[in-house]
């Protein structure tokens, strides 16, 4: 853009002042002269590389599973200097856990509402938890309602429920497990323990991007899985428990106070906020068609493990486009100097002119696809 900026000024500068010159001194080389400099210096060869450059990329990175909404947000990725990852759902595998529950054991209507509630929500524990229950009887709740960071409140049947942490469901803090607590006006009232496992590729990712980039885990979950997370991230992330989404939301903000540029990645639901406000957001699914407006990338699960690999990918973008554009530049400059001169004719010029273009789609696809087989294993 800063080149295009310029370019058509400086290029009919150039023309008018060679055409000054062979006027006074040669005008049989006027047209020649003017007419191969106007032809030569074509700005296909500067708009191909980056938009050449991004396309084929967005495609490299589409067919490994990270969905890009535009092509900025590689531009963006290549200047991020701290990742900030959710817990649940995002390094935990929401598709392995252990649950157990424990409390006054639920009769079968309660059971069924229960997991008519869970069925309403999104969330990684809702689901783990409606899989835990297992058949139900179909059950539609009333003035249900999902409180981001809290829990779910509903009525089934003319019972009230209230599902969610221990803070919002008995007004007491739990700190030994990873917990949902379940409560209702017939007087049930118990906790579903859930044992989540992270996934396998999370420890060599973390030590992988911790060499490069400061990182920090923040999880809406009590500290009882902050040992481990120590271990994983080897003392090196920090750490962040009990946090609302307007809690993740204002960490964000902070670390963009201090300067950073934060890459945040969640499970899109209640880190919308959060992953509104970072500089680039990824929401990590199982299901590539949700629907996650707040983010500038959906990565399916299955991919994350290649998360170091895509940052790369965005230096590289980057090196590729200046690499492009300095070919551009000097093939602009050699034109344009055999033209000045009139030793260019007008018919060269215009065979020159879409080589230099096709010689820059080369450039860009094959350096991308060299990109592609290095760093993601693109075959």
């Amino acid at each position: 853009n800063i080149v295009g900026r310029y370019f058509t000024v400086i290029v009919l500068t150039i023309t008018i002042l060679t055409g000054i010159y062979w006027w006074i001194f040669d005008p049989s080389l006027i047209f020649i002269s003017t007419t191969a400099i106007l032809i030569i210096t074509c700005p296909c060869a500067f708009s191909l590389s980056g938009t050449f450059t991004n396309g084929h990329f967005l495609n490299i990175l589409g067919r490994n599973k990270l969905f890009i909404k535009n092509a900025p947000v590689i531009e963006k990725m290549s200047k991020i200097t701290h990742i900030v990852f959710d817990k649940t759902g995002t390094l935990t595998d929401p598709l392995i856990h252990d649950v157990k529950y424990e409390g006054i054991e639920p009769d079968e209507e309660s059971r069924n509402a229960i997991a008519g509630i869970f069925a309403q929500s999104t969330h990684p524990l809702s689901k783990a938890i409606r899989k835990h229950i297992g058949d139900y009887l179909p059950v539609v709740p009333e003035n249900f309602e999902e409180i981001p960071g809290k829990g779910l409140k509903a009525r089934v049947n003319g019972v009230n429920y209230r599902l969610g942490s221990s803070v919002f469901v008995t007004g007491k803090s739990d700190h030994t497990a990873t917990s949902v607590c379940i409560s209702s006006d017939k007087g049930l009232s118990g906790k579903y323990i859930i044992r989540n496992y992270y996934r396998k590729s999370v420890p060599s990712i973390l030590k992988t991007l911790s060499e490069k980039y400061r990182l920090s885990v923040i999880s809406g979950d009590n500290a009882s899985e902050r040992p481990n997370l120590i271990k994983l991230t080897n003392g090196k992330a920090v750490l962040q428990f009990n946090q609302k989404p307007s809690d993740k939301l204002e960490y964000i903000q902070s670390l963009q106070e201090k300067g950073e540029k934060v890459l945040m990645i969640g499970d899109g639901l209640n880190d919308a906020g959060a992953l509104m406000q970072s500089d680039v957001g990824f929401a990590i699914t199982t299901d590539s068609n949700n629907f996650t407006p707040a983010s500038d990338g959906i990565m399916e699960a299955g991919a994350f493990s290649k998360l170091p690999g895509f940052l790369k990918m965005s230096f590289y973008n980057r090196r590729i486009i200046i690499t492009s554009l300095i070919f551009s530049f000097i093939y602009n400059i050699i034109g344009v100097s055999f033209a000045v001169q009139g030793l260019l004719s007008p018919l060269v010029a215009a065979i020159l002119m879409p080589a230099s273009s096709i010689t820059i789609m080369l450039i860009s696809y094959l350096s991308s696809l060299s990109a592609g087989r290095k760093l993601l294993n693109i075959k």
